[in-house]
């Protein structure tokens, strides 16, 4: 039995370490191709996806206060990361059953809220060919309008500035 010489030994650590560095500092091809990056979920206790652009924050669920409100949709107000906000339940905004108990919440990008649902699933990396058609608003839950192939499965993917604009219009208002 011979065993390889040091040298050689030496020049093939390097020629790995270097590969290894270099996969860091170049984007990898899947970012390149205008992939995007979905949180898969479950709300009203059905599958769906949510934008990661669309969120601010995911938290697991934690509790909200009460408050008198007219606005059936709202939870309470909930202390995520030191900031006290509104807590909708994102199933009574989709026209669904709520689950017994929240399990997760997203703060929304675009407005100082969360919006309570009822499992995190994983996290998705799609290419843009996973966005497969647009949807019919008279079809199916309220806010999703378009749906993401997941491998053989479909998922609705939950617009969350059709959720924002549908609050403001409960509230009758911006969301502070």
């Amino acid at each position: 039995m011979t065993l390889p010489r040091a040298q050689d030994s030496l020049g093939k650590v390097e020629q790995w370490r270097q590969s290894f560095d270099l996969g860091f500092s170049e984007p990898r091809a899947e970012l390149r191709a205008g992939s995007a990056d979905y949180l898969a979920v479950q709300v009203g206790g059905r599958d769906f996806a949510l934008c990661l652009k669309q969120i601010a924050a995911l938290h697991p669920w934690r509790g909200v206060v009460s408050c008198p409100s007219e606005c059936e949709p709202l939870l309470g107000l909930g202390d995520i990361a030191n900031v006290v906000m509104p807590v909708y339940a994102l199933p009574r905004l989709m026209g669904l059953a709520d689950a017994a108990s929240p399990g997760w919440l997203v703060v929304m990008q675009a407005a100082p809220c969360a919006l309570a649902f009822d499992a995190f699933q994983q996290f998705l990396r799609l290419g843009p060919e996973a966005r497969i058609h647009a949807r019919d608003p008279a079809e199916g839950p309220r806010h999703a309008f378009e749906m993401l192939q997941v491998g053989v499965s479909h998922r609705p993917l939950i617009d969350l500035s059709s959720v924002l604009d549908s609050i403001q219009a409960l509230i009758q208002g911006p969301i502070v």
